[in-house]
């Protein structure tokens, strides 16, 4: 009798054990899936879980989709998540299980995530939430061989938020690498400081301003600057490169306004004025102001000598182009400085792109 009651204990613990290991390994991850979805209202995907009740809990492969399509927003191959389990249990017992009313502090950390596209190597996230407002107190992660920092807080009430954040020594071809973009030969340190507020997920409510800086830029063969470069059929524009760019910027209602987007080299500098969306399509149109060295232009033939009839105090050449359509898909005109010019630039076919 004795053997048999110790079978059917041992039987019992094997099945209880198996129970538990299958929902672990198989319901914990669809339960985490759902919850997530349901906040975030967004798809999402998660390999696996790994929990250590009183530590904190290890996330593998949560991929958070697009809420327009099948493309990937954010991909982490691993999530840690270290908690104070007493912090747990009283918010538990005293706020119930909408975790958007607890008082709890969290950090999270990843070797890598991927958001949209971007690489971010070393995540480190310290999370504080309190009386239904989460805050991001501080993001730290490397970002195209840079440094990203920055703080985020949002209501979880409203859904209003506000964004700080830095970057430095940003390296516009690693950028370029990452996004596997075509074999374009774009290089530049960008260093930038952003604020941003809104409400809920989408962009068209965003608003914000800041300012970025590029060092030792080279930068044409971006298809808003190398159109330029085809429509104005100057010799050897494409080899410049900009020593310094610079701009201060404005968001408001899902549009990104600049006045002074500046980039300056020893033959060229560009002044850019105007606003777009975050879709890349120009919003009425954006002017470049372009002024050329004289020695620059002086050996090339016959486009000094039209260009000459538009010079600036300091004695370089101006133009002006005009540009409608979109940032992939630009189109030019020349806006004449001065009369006659138009006419003459026309015979050389440089005035206005299809």
């Amino acid at each position: 009798m004795g053997r048999k009651i110790l079978k059917s204990f041992l039987f019992f613990l094997l099945f209880m054990g198996a129970t538990f290991f299958l929902a672990y390994r198989f319901a914990l991850p669809v339960l985490i899936e759902k919850r997530l979805e349901k906040r975030l209202k967004r798809e999402v995907s998660l390999g696996r879980v790994s929990l250590h009740l009183l530590q904190g809990i290890e996330l593998y492969d949560l991929v958070i989709y697009d809420r327009t399509g099948g493309e990937r927003f954010l991909h982490a191959r691993k999530l840690c998540i270290d908690y104070h389990f007493d912090q747990v249990i009283k918010n538990l017992k005293e706020r119930g299980k909408d975790f958007r009313g607890w008082e709890v502090t969290l950090k999270a950390t990843s070797p890598e995530m991927i958001l949209r596209g971007f690489r971010l190597k070393g995540v480190y996230l310290a999370i504080q939430l309190e009386n239904y407002q989460l805050t991001l107190k501080e993001l730290r992660a490397n970002l195209c061989q840079g440094n990203l920092k920055g703080s985020f807080d949002l209501d979880l009430v409203s859904s209003e938020y506000v964004f700080q954040g830095d970057i430095s020594q940003f390296d516009l071809k690693t950028m370029v690498e990452e996004l596997s973009f075509s074999k374009k030969e774009v290089q530049g340190i960008l260093e930038a400081k952003l604020s941003l507020k809104g409400n809920g997920a989408g962009l068209n409510n965003l608003s914000g301003h800041g300012h970025c800086i590029i060092r030792e830029g080279k930068l044409w063969e971006f298809p808003f600057l190398g159109g330029l470069v085809v429509f104005l059929r100057i010799p050897y524009l494409e080899k410049v490169a900009f020593r310094e760019g610079k701009a201060n910027f404005t968001i408001l209602d899902g549009i990104v306004m600049t006045r002074n987007l500046t980039l300056i080299s020893d033959q060229v500098k560009l002044l850019v004025k105007g606003r777009i969306d975050f879709q890349g399509k120009i919003k009425d149109h954006i002017m470049v102001e372009i002024s050329f060295s004289k020695g620059f232009l002086d050996d090339i033939p016959l486009i000094g000598e039209i260009l000459s009839f538009v010079i600036d105090e300091a004695g370089k050449f101006i133009a002006q182009v005009e540009v409608t359509g979109s940032v992939k898909e630009p189109k030019y005109r020349l806006v004449p400085l001065a009369g006659g010019i138009r006419d003459l630039l026309g015979i050389f076919g440089v005035y206005e792109s299809d």
